[in-house]
């Protein structure tokens, strides 16, 4: 610590369990090393077995994404994002709130007017 703030540290996590209270996200087996300094961009590591996001499956994933002070960088996620026709970006809660509300609607039309059913 230096003038009350905290300079640097270091998390390493084997094979945790973390999901939300709500069971919104989970992601199972997470294993990292995430090494912090305040001044210095550092390189981090985290793998995960799979999880699920409102429901969806995740698949395994191995990530590495950089820190920078407080800014989290991690260039393959974005990539991947972006692959999958998602556009990352800063939102509040509300603004991602309505965009999934107004995503579930459009698909909910697509699914009835193409008459697909549950298995």
């Amino acid at each position: 610590m230096q003038d009350g703030r905290v300079q640097a540290f270091d998390i390493g996590l084997h094979e945790v369990d973390v999901e939300d209270k709500g069971g919104r996200f989970g992601l199972y087996k997470v294993t990292a090393r995430i090494p912090w300094t305040l001044n210095t961009p550092t390189q981090t590591s985290v793998r995960y077995a799979g999880g699920h996001l409102l429901k969806l499956p995740l698949g395994a994933t191995d990530l590495a994404p950089r820190l920078n002070g407080y800014s989290l960088t991690a260039p393959e996620l974005r990539a991947k994002a972006l692959e999958i026709g998602f556009v990352p970006g800063a939102s509040t809660p509300e603004e991602v709130t309505a965009m999934i509300r107004h995503d579930l609607a459009t698909v909910g039309k697509l699914v009835k007017s193409a008459g697909i059913k549950p298995e």
